[in-house]
């Protein structure tokens, strides 16, 4: 969908490659009417241009921080669209016969253009997720690169876990203290996997010091 076809549907549509995100604030019911309304007009556009969107892909998020938020059920093709729910994968240890073996559903939780979107807007399970990744990240690039010079394995670290840590930052940026105190887990263990220090007598400073050293701009001559 062009930005021409978007101002003549006159919808607030933001569209990213093939994800496409429809909003608009709720403040009574009739705004609920004029969302379901603006479903049916794309229903409509993808009609004339033969094609069609798959409702099972879909779902609706509500951002707000009321008690009791006005609850809609919007419909695309008459399938109706479920709220928003992202999944913590089970632990891959062995479980008992008193564990769960479903995933944990985290409810009013989605993944938009690689940030987890909470109703509260609350990013902890953000900070989660890219903390695991970056860390797993970690992992990969001590088994393969471990042997080699600080130089390289700083370059890795840079190119490969950094970007995990600091990809749309601006928008998530923490000010917890439990989630800042994460990311500053995943760079002191960059500053082990640099200095290879693994050691669990190393001092919080010492890792510290180790961690400011890695992220000082490395410039070759």
């Amino acid at each position: 969908m062009t930005s021409r076809n978007r101002s003549a549907l006159g919808l607030g549509l933001r569209l990213y490659a093939d994800d496409s995100l429809l909003c608009r604030r709720i403040h009574n019911n009739t705004d609920s009417t004029t969302l379901q309304n603006d479903l049916n007009r794309l229903q409509e556009w993808e009609d004339k241009w033969l094609m069609k969107f798959n409702p099972e892909k879909c779902f609706t998020l509500c951002v707000t921080n009321k008690i009791k938020p006005i609850n809609t059920t919007y419909t695309i093709h008459g399938h109706r669209l479920e709220p928003a729910t992202d999944y913590i994968p089970k632990p891959k240890c062995k479980q008992t016969s008193s564990q769960t073996k479903a995933d944990k559903t985290l409810p009013n939780t989605a993944k938009y253009l690689g940030i987890y979107i909470n109703s509260k807007l609350s990013w902890n399970h953000h900070v989660d997720a890219i903390s695991k990744k970056a860390n797993s990240t970690l992992w990969l690039l001590n088994r393969n690169t471990g042997h080699c010079s600080r130089n390289v394995k700083q370059y890795c670290y840079e190119t490969y876990a950094k970007p995990q840590l600091e990809y749309a930052f601006t928008v998530w940026s923490p000010y917890t203290k439990a989630n800042i105190d994460k990311l500053e887990m995943v760079q002191r263990n960059a500053a082990r996997y640099v200095f290879q220090d693994f050691s669990r007598y190393s001092s919080t400073a010492y890792c510290h010091d180790k961690r400011t050293r890695v992220e000082t701009a490395y410039s070759p001559s």
